[in-house]
């Protein structure tokens, strides 16, 4: 029996709310008395603009948090791992149009699901076993586990000779529809508005459509 590979390229706004927006950035902006909200993001996407970066100093929001903090000459209270760590439990995070229920709907012997994400392991983890989605998963793929980010093909290497149909889950044009079509994989994009030039395989409104979208895919590929 050919085992299909279901990759999830996107898990916040996907599937799932992670606690950074929610609890760890606030967590610092009590602290500081001030919001470092957008100076953390700013960094992380000149990070991301850096073509030869490190892929794990990319994606490491204890050195970015850090980073930011000490340009205002003031010392985090806690990292950023220790707050995500904390704060992975309701409310602070949340599962998106009850993503636990059509992951188990989507779980079969047939298929192999899959995190392919671009946060790191430490940030990850918490939040999916804290959702009590973390054992639906049947492999990760992250920066600190494969050396490298989901927009390089050598972030999949392990399922490169894999002749089985891969799809990729993702709400980015880019980097989840896009960027997978050039390694090979067939995209499912999950948007509430279809984009006039998407080019997925499937597009879909809800995650209660992904069943329906998968199993279409894999008709048409057997």
């Amino acid at each position: 029996m050919t085992t299909q590979t279901i990759l999830f390229i996107d898990l916040d706004g996907t599937i799932l709310v992670n606690p950074f927006l929610s609890a760890v950035f606030p967590h610092y902006t009590q602290h500081f008395g001030h919001d470092l909200t957008l100076e953390f993001l700013a960094e992380q996407q000149v990070r991301l603009a850096q073509p030869h970066a490190d892929p794990v100093w990319v994606m490491d929001w204890d050195d970015i948090c850090v980073t930011v903090a000490r340009r205002h000459d003031w010392e985090l209270p806690l990292p950023v791992h220790t707050l995500v760590t904390e704060y992975s439990r309701p409310p602070f995070i949340t599962v998106i149009d009850e993503a636990d229920i059509i992951l188990r709907q989507i779980v079969q012997p047939k298929r192999k699901l899959v995190v392919a994400s671009m946060g790191l392991h430490r940030y990850q983890m918490p939040v999916l076993r804290g959702l009590g989605i973390a054992e639906l998963f049947d492999d990760f793929l992250m920066p600190d586990i494969t050396g490298a980010l989901k927009t390089d093909p050598r972030f999949y290497a392990k399922y490169a000779d894999n002749p089985a149909l891969k799809i990729n889950v993702g709400d980015n044009l880019i980097d989840d529809v896009i960027r997978p079509h050039q390694f090979g994989h067939h995209t499912i994009q999950v948007t509430p508005l279809p984009p006039a030039n998407s080019c997925a395989d499937r597009e879909i409104q809800s995650l209660a459509e992904l069943p329906a979208a998968i199993a279409a895919l894999e008709a048409e590929n057997t």
